[in-house]
C-alpha cells in the first residue's frame, strides 16, 4: 500500500501496490482472531490485503489510557510531563501495534 499525498479533506490517497488502482473509498473492515484484532483495507480489484492496525487486549487498555490522557488535556495547556508521558506512551503503543503485525499477519481466504 502506497500513500501518493494528501486529498481535499485530509484523507490519504492510497494505491494497490500489486495492481496500482485507487482504494481510497474502501472503508476499513474489521476482524477479530482470537484475542486479536485487526482493521484493515482490501482492493476491489487484486483482493490484496492491508493491515492497518493489530491490537490485544493489553495494547487496546495502553490506547484507551492515551486517548483519556488526550481528553483530559483539552481546553488547558498540559505540563510537560504530561506531554512527556503521552509521547512515550504514543511511541510504546505504535512499536507494540508493529509488533502484534508482525507476530499474527492477518490471513484472509478468497
Amino acid at each position: 500500500m502506497q500513500i501518493f499525498g494528501m486529498r481535499k479533506k485530509g484523507k490519504p490517497i492510497i494505491k494497490c501496490d500489486k495492481c496500482n488502482r485507487i482504494i481510497n473509498k474502501e472503508k476499513p473492515k474489521w476482524k477479530k482472531v482470537g484475542d486479536i484484532e485487526y482493521y484493515y483495507l482490501k482492493c476491489p480489484r487484486c483482493k490484496a490485503v492491508y493491515t492497518i492496525s493489530a491490537t490485544d487486549t493489553a495494547l487496546r487498555q495502553d490506547i484507551k489510557r492515551f486517548e483519556e490522557m488526550t481528553a483530559k488535556a483539552q481546553g488547558r495547556k498540559p505540563t510537560e510531563k504530561e506531554i512527556q508521558e503521552a509521547q512515550e506512551l504514543l511511541q510504546a503503543n505504535v512499536a507494540r501495534n508493529r509488533e502484534i503485525k508482525a507476530q499474527y499477519p492477518l490471513e484472509i481466504k478468497p
